[in-house]
C-alpha cells in the first residue's frame, strides 16, 4: 500500500504544483493590470517587486484551494479513465484507503491556509496599502480611505463606506468634545476639500443626523438628543508629521489577525451595553463584519477538505483522461464557493441574515455531496 500511496501522492503533488503556478500567475497578472492603471507613470521595478512579494499571500489564499481541487479532479479522473480505480477495487483495496494520501495533503494545506490567512496575509495587506499610499498623491486627502476607522485627527473617529474622488457616501463620525459627552454624526453623503492656507481638511456633510448623549436623567438612565440637519461642515486639523508616518497608517479589518479581531469583538460587546440607539445599530453591524471576516478566512482555508471529497467523486465519475477536463470543472466549483463568499460579504453589515454562517454553506454542501457520491462509488 505504501507504493500506491507514493504513486497517488506523487501525481497529486505534481498536478497541484502545476495548477498552483498557473492560477497564481493568472491572478497576479489581473491584479498587476489594475495597479498599472491606477499608478500609470509612477511605477518602477522596485515597486513591482515589492508589490509582487506582498501580493503573493493574498493570491495563494485563493490559488491553493483552487489548485488542490483541480489537482484532485485531474489525478482521480486519470486513474478512473485508465481503469486503475477498478483494478484497485478488484484487488480488495477500498476507495477510502486510496484517498488516505490526498486526505493527509488536504489537512496539511488547510493548516498552511490558516497560517496564511491568519498571520501572513494581514501583515502583507497592511504593507500593500502602505505601498499604495506612498505612490499615491502626497496631498492630505491620502489620509482619507474607505472602509477604515480613521483616527489621524485629534478628537475624531471617522468611518466612510465609499469614496469617489472628493465625494463620499455613508459617513459616521464620533466626536470627542472636551468636558462633554461624545457626539455621534451620521451623514448620507458629502464631499471634502483641502484648505492649504489654514492646513485644514474640510468635510461637508449632507443629510446629517446628530446624536448627542445628555446628562443622565433622575432615574440614572442615559438620555439622547437627536437633531437632523441639511449640511454640516467639519474642519479637521492636518498634522504634516502624519503624512508619511507608517505607525499612524489606519488599519482595515483585513489587516488584523483573528485574535485581534476577536479582541475587538469583545470590546464592542462591552460597549454595546451602554450605547445609544444609533450606536447600537452601528456596533452590531461592526460585530457582524468582524465575524464575517473571521469566518471567511477560516471557510476558505477549510475548503480544501470539502474540495477533496467532491473532487475525488467527480474525478472518478468523469471517466476522461484529458489533462484539461479538471480545470473547467474545478473553476466552476470554486466559482460556486466564491459566489457564496461574496454573497456573505455583501451582507456583512446585516447581522439578521447571519452572513458569517453563509460563507460556510459551500463547504458544508460540497463536503456532504462529495461524501454521498463517494459512498455510492465505494458501494459499487
Amino acid at each position: 500500500m505504501k507504493i500506491i500511496d507514493r504513486y497517488i501522492l506523487k501525481n497529486h503533488v505534481m498536478s497541484f504544483l502545476f495548477t498552483l503556478t498557473i492560477f497564481t500567475f493568472v491572478l497576479f497578472t489581473g491584479t498587476l493590470f489594475k495597479v498599472i492603471q491606477m499608478f500609470i507613470g509612477k511605477i518602477d521595478l522596485m515597486f513591482i517587486a515589492e508589490f509582487f512579494i506582498f501580493s503573493v499571500p493574498y493570491l495563494l489564499s485563493y490559488a491553493i484551494p483552487m489548485a488542490f481541487l483541480t489537482a484532485v479532479l485531474l489525478v482521480f479522473g486519470q486513474l478512473s479513465a485508465e481503469n486503475e480505480i477498478t483494478a484497485l477495487k478488484a484487488s480488495g483495496v477500498s476507495i477510502y484507503r486510496v484517498i488516505i494520501a490526498p486526505i493527509a495533503m488536504a489537512l496539511l494545506l488547510t493548516i498552511v491556509c490558516v497560517i496564511i490567512n491568519d498571520i501572513v496575509l494581514p501583515v502583507c495587506q497592511y504593507k500593500l496599502r502602505q505601498l499604495r499610499r506612498e505612490l499615491g498623491t502626497k496631498s492630505p486627502t491620502a489620509l482619507i480611505e474607505p472602509g477604515v476607522f480613521i483616527d489621524h485627527f485629534d478628537g475624531y473617529l471617522i468611518y466612510i463606506d465609499e469614496i469617489d474622488g472628493v465625494k463620499f457616501k455613508n459617513i459616521s463620525i464620533q466626536q470627542e468634545i472636551p468636558g462633554k459627552l461624545p457626539r455621534f454624526i451620521k451623514a448620507e453623503y458629502g464631499s471634502f476639500e483641502v484648505d492649504t492656507e489654514r492646513k485644514l481638511l474640510i468635510l461637508k456633510l449632507y443629510d446629517v443626523l446628530l446624536e448627542q448623549q445628555s446628562e443622565k436623567d433622575n432615574d440614572g438612565s442615559p438620555d439622547f438628543i437627536h437633531a437632523r440637519m441639511g449640511m454640516v461642515p467639519v474642519e479637521l486639523n492636518l498634522d504634516a508629521d502624519y503624512a508619511g508616518s507608517e505607525k499612524r497608517q489606519a488599519k482595515r479589518m483585513k489587516d488584523y489577525k483573528i485574535r485581534e479581531l476577536l479582541r475587538q469583538k469583545r470590546q464592542m460587546d462591552r460597549t454595546l451595553e451602554n450605547a445609544g440607539p444609533m450606536q447600537k445599530v452601528k456596533i452590531r453591524e461592526q460585530i457582524s463584519e468582524i465575524l464575517t471576516e473571521i469566518n471567511t478566512r477560516l471557510s476558505l482555508a477549510f475548503s480544501c477538505l470539502a474540495f477533496l471529497f467532491i473532487g475525488v467523486s467527480l474525478g472518478i465519475r468523469t471517466h476522461r483522461s484529458e489533462k484539461t477536463v479538471g480545470i473547467p470543472v474545478g473553476l466552476a466549483l470554486f466559482a460556486v464557493h466564491y459566489g457564496f463568499t461574496l454573497f456573505g460579504k455583501a451582507l456583512k453589515e446585516y447581522p439578521d441574515f447571519f452572513p458569517y454562517i453563509i460563507v460556510w454553506i459551500p463547504n458544508v454542501c460540497l463536503g456532504i455531496l462529495g461524501i454521498f457520491l463517494l459512498r455510492k462509488i465505494a458501494g459499487r
